[in-house]
């Protein structure tokens, strides 16, 4: 194939790609609603992932997620590693996700930034509320991997 022709396809490609992963217009030749129809399901099928990963998460939000996590995946490519877990963590950090988490969700997404840590310490808590006011405590030591205990908190009396 002539180097003029490998161009044209390879930008070719990255317009399919894109049409797929964004939902943007695909190339000449392309049928705009059986990539609409492609896209969607790929972007169903990482939320899906996503939601196995960080099933609090999904759960915290709801009806919401599938709407909020193809928002998401839209505007954002997955991770390199492809990990469902990383990408549900980008997602609750991302303006798409927007939401108040509750106590479960933040406390796996805690766990969850502990056990992707791939080197060095980490150490991290959130402060629970339900079913009683906690201080969980995650850390990760390398070699030694993610550790956690909950403290229990008295509540103040005023």
């Amino acid at each position: 194939m002539p180097a003029p022709d490998r161009v044209a396809y390879g930008e070719r490609q990255a317009r399919l790609l894109d049409a797929l992963l964004r939902g943007g217009d695909p190339p000449e030749g392309f049928a705009v609603a059986q990539a609409a129809a492609s896209g969607r399901s790929l972007r169903h099928k990482r939320a899906g992932a996503v939601a196995r990963a960080c099933p609090a998460l999904a759960l915290d939000l709801g009806e919401t997620f599938a709407a909020r996590f193809d928002a998401y995946a839209r505007a954002a490519d997955a991770p390199a590693s492809g990990d469902p877990l990383e990408d549900g963590l980008v997602f609750a950090r991302s303006a798409q996700c927007g939401a108040r988490l509750g106590d479960d969700a933040r406390a796996e997404l805690l766990l969850a930034r502990a056990a992707s840590r791939r080197r060095g310490l980490f150490v991290s808590a959130a402060r629970l509320r339900r079913p009683h006011p906690r201080l969980l405590v995650v850390v990760r030591v390398p070699w030694l991997g993610p550790h956690h205990a909950s403290l229990a908190l008295r509540r103040s009396r005023t």
